[in-house]
């Protein structure tokens, strides 16, 4: 699978990994809102 992806749902995967990246790195849990 590509990790490119366009449009909104590309736009929304990014925001959820880099969330979920964030959130273990700094062992907080984070509310994400689109």
């Amino acid at each position: 699978t590509s990790p490119l992806v366009s449009g909104e749902d590309g736009r929304r995967s990014l925001a959820a990994v880099i969330a979920s990246n964030y959130s273990i790195q700094t062992g907080k849990k984070l509310r994400v809102t689109y």
